[in-house]
């Protein structure tokens, strides 16, 4: 059993801003950190509980997040020994980078002569300056495909600096807006079983943004009928394209392959007078255009 401690941490240092000193209520994961389907979605789900993916990520330790409002497939950590995390989170990010489900969006490239960390340090909580190499840090976003067919993201600065044996290290940190965000990304699209509305998860390839999901109120998805009609809700963009400059005829046939691969290598992707795929017992078809692609719900697999 995850054993999960709440209480009051009171830091005097920085965790997730440059500029605040906060007392923040924070939970302790023991050794395990579970990201799943927030509860209230279970009910409209076309599955049964037991097959709705998580993610479960075990490590030596304890990782601190901070208690708040978020649901229960995303958490932002804080209060942590940064130096320490930072290990935690590239040894992680190495892991699925060696089998080729890691991706990284860089968001922003900073100039920073100088930077710092919170560890502790013979007992006490001490600021660990470094210099970043080339004095340049990197916010970015890292993309995990994970074997349950989701998506894991993590938003942090990273930067590369001698530690305290003149070793080059790649680091991982909070960004100097926000703590380090994990997110697991549970892609919907709305069905209609009889009467009733249903949800039903999608796998998506990396990066794709989608418009349907736990970031949506509940009662609006399926109060509105536009997330069960209307087709911009089916609608996803290749992974090149770009609005202002289209694409040429040799790019959007790369793209359309690239789509093509994903759902051909891991989810009984068949290529003939239509697309299809599989996902969680459920059939989908992909209809490919010149600027986008749909994705819409076929039947359940018997």
């Amino acid at each position: 059993m995850k054993k999960m401690i709440f209480f009051i941490l009171a830091s005097l240092l920085l965790t997730g801003c440059k500029c605040s000193f906060l007392e923040q209520e924070v939970i302790a994961h023991e050794g395990k950190l579970e990201l799943k389907m927030p509860e209230e979605y279970y009910d409209y789900l076309d599955y049964n509980e037991s097959d709705i993916p998580n993610f479960v990520w075990n490590f030596e330790g304890s990782i601190n997040v901070a208690k708040t409002n978020l649901k229960s497939n995303e958490v932002m950590f804080h209060s942590n020994d940064d130096i320490k995390l930072s290990k935690l989170i590239k040894e992680l990010l190495d892991s699925y980078r060696e089998n080729n489900r890691l991706t990284v969006l860089t968001v922003k490239e900073e100039k920073e002569h100088e930077t710092f960390l919170n560890s502790q340090v013979n007992g006490k909580w001490e600021k660990i300056f470094f210099r970043p190499e080339n004095q340049v840090m990197y916010n970015e976003v890292a993309y995990i495909s994970l074997e349950n067919g989701l998506k894991l993201s993590l938003d942090y600065r990273r930067f590369e600096a001698k530690d305290e044996n003149d070793v080059i290290q790649t680091y991982y940190a909070w960004q100097y807006t926000q703590g380090i965000r994990m997110i697991l990304h549970y892609p919907f699209q709305v069905i209609k079983k009889g009467e009733d509305k249903k949800l039903v998860l999608l796998s998506l390839y990396d990066q794709t943004k989608y418009t349907i999901g736990t970031h949506n109120s509940l009662k609006a998805i399926l109060k509105d009928d536009k997330y069960l009609n209307d087709e911009g809700f089916r609608k996803f963009f290749y992974p090149e394209y770009d609005e202002k400059k289209g694409m040429t005829e040799e790019e959007l046939a790369m793209n359309k392959q690239i789509i093509k691969d994903y759902y051909l290598g891991g989810f009984n992707g068949q290529d003939g007078s239509s697309f299809t795929f599989e996902y969680l017992g459920k059939k989908f078809e992909i209809e490919f255009t010149e600027s986008c692609y749909f994705i819409k719900y076929l039947k359940d697999i018997e």
